[in-house]
C-alpha cells in the first residue's frame, strides 16, 4: 500500500470485506466467491471448497448482492490446490482457498452485468496507485486487454486440477482471449506462456 493508507480485512456480516481507508474516504471491496456462492453449495466434498473466511449463507450472499452498488472493487486470489491436497479429514490439514481467477469475470458478469467492469479494472488500479498504468485503455497505459464474447454459456471445464466450485455454472459471457502489455497471454483457452511483473504501488508513467 502507498504511504498514508491503512488496510484492514474483516469478516463482515455479508461476507469478507477489505476496507481501504485514507482521509477522507473509505472504499469497500469483496472477493468473487462471496458474491456468487453460498456455503450450502455443493453438498458433496465440502473440504474441496474450504476457504478462509468461509462461504456465507445464501441469505448473506444475497445481502451482499443487494449492496453491490456500494462495493468499489472486486478481486480474488487463486489457490489451485489439487483434489488430493484438499481431501483431508482434519481441518488443520486442509489447505484453504479455491481456484478463483479463471472464471471470475464470467461469474460476476452473470450476476451483476457490465457494472462489474470498472470494479474489476480501473477501481482496483486506482486503489493501488496505478491509474494511468493499469485498469484503463489510454495512451501510455499498459496494453492489457480482455476480449469478451457475450452470450449464454456454461462452465463445463477449466484448469482447476480435478475440482471446481464453478462447474456447471451458467454465465452470460466468456473471456475469449487476454493480452498482457501488448502480447497475447491466453487465446482460445490456451495459455501462451507470458509472465507478469511486480509493480510498486504508486508507479507512474
Amino acid at each position: 500500500p502507498s504511504p498514508g493508507r491503512r488496510w484492514r480485512t474483516r469478516p463482515g456480516p455479508t461476507g469478507p470485506v477489505v476496507a481501504v481507508t485514507w482521509a477522507p474516504s473509505i472504499c469497500r471491496g469483496t472477493a468473487v466467491p462471496y458474491g456468487a456462492r453460498a456455503r450450502s453449495h455443493p453438498a458433496r466434498g465440502p473440504s474441496l471448497y474450504a476457504m478462509a473466511p468461509a462461504l456465507r449463507s445464501a441469505a448473506e450472499r444475497d445481502r451482499l448482492a443487494a449492496g453491490f452498488a456500494d462495493v468499489h472493487a472486486i478481486g480474488t486470489d487463486h489457490c489451485p490446490f489439487t483434489r488430493e491436497q484438499k481431501l483431508q479429514t482434519r481441518l488443520c490439514d486442509i489447505p484453504m482457498g479455491i481456484g478463483g481467477v479463471e472464471h471470475a469475470f464470467r461469474i460476476m458478469h452473470r450476476r451483476f452485468g457490465d457494472a462489474v467492469i470498472p470494479k474489476m479494472t480501473e477501481h482496483p488500479a486506482a486503489l493501488f496507485g496505478l491509474s494511468g498504468v493499469k485498469g484503463s485503455i489510454a495512451v501510455g497505459a499498459d496494453a492489457d486487454f480482455a476480449f469478451v464474447r457475450p452470450g449464454a454459456s456454461r462452465i463445463d471445464a477449466d484448469h482447476s486440477r480435478g475440482h471446481s466450485l464453478w462447474s456447471g455454472a451458467e454465465t452470460s459471457a466468456m473471456v475469449a482471449a487476454t493480452m498482457l502489455r501488448g502480447r497475447f497471454a491466453v487465446r482460445d483457452g490456451r495459455f501462451l506462456g507470458t509472465s507478469g511483473i511486480y509493480l510498486e504501488g504508486g508507479t507512474k508513467r
